[in-house]
């Protein structure tokens, strides 16, 4: 990360250059929304110290940013499931650094949130920030992602990188075939974004 080997990063220093949003986030305990993102501040933070006004104020700004300023006071625990998924990226974007790692980080969201976030991820990445994004909808990806990789699983070893490229180079009926086993049609917008109909 920034020419720097990670494995020689301490814990803490690593935090500090790469925010993680998790496809899940453990167990879940009594604990209001602010406070879950706050935790986004302890990289920063010295030992046993408790945040102050300016760690507020970023965890405040990353709930506006993710529309979920209104459930800062509200326990965890009555969160739905996308209410829960916007405040653990507040948490991440709290975080800050240089990387953001987001896996399926529009799973729960309903179509308005999966968009606003793709759009604020967008905006990250284009004020210099890197942001990596495992993702399933592909026409989510192909409008905002500057390459797309599809990988396939193996039976042992990891994934297998079937393509990779910018969207409207991978998007492709036969990638599709490939990664997929699906049929599937690929138009394409004005722009020439690559569109994803599946045939059920």
């Amino acid at each position: 990360i920034d020419g720097v080997d990670v494995g020689t990063l301490s814990p803490r220093d690593a935090a500090r250059r790469v925010a993680l949003l998790p496809q899940e986030s453990g167990p879940l305990f009594p604990v209001s929304a602010l406070e879950v993102v706050l935790l986004g501040r302890h990289p920063w933070q010295p030992a046993f110290a408790f945040e102050g006004d300016e760690d507020i104020a970023h965890a405040h700004r990353a709930l506006r940013e993710v529309d979920a300023f209104d459930l800062a006071e509200r326990d965890l625990l009555t969160l739905s499931g996308g209410e829960r998924q916007r405040v653990f990226l507040a948490r991440a974007l709290c975080q800050g650094g240089s990387v953001l790692l987001c896996d399926e980080p529009t799973s729960h969201l309903d179509m308005r949130h999966q968009s606003a976030v793709f759009r604020l991820l967008r905006r990250i990445a284009d004020e210099g920030r890197a942001v990596v994004v495992v993702t399933h909808d592909v026409n989510l990806a192909a409008q905002a992602c500057d390459r797309v990789a599809f990988l396939r699983p193996r039976r042992s070893g990891g994934p297998s990188v079937v393509a990779a490229g910018t969207p409207r180079d991978v998007i492709t009926t036969a990638v599709l075939r490939e990664a997929y086993g699906i049929e599937a049609r690929v138009d394409h917008d004005d722009d020439g974004t690559p569109l994803v109909r599946r045939h059920i």
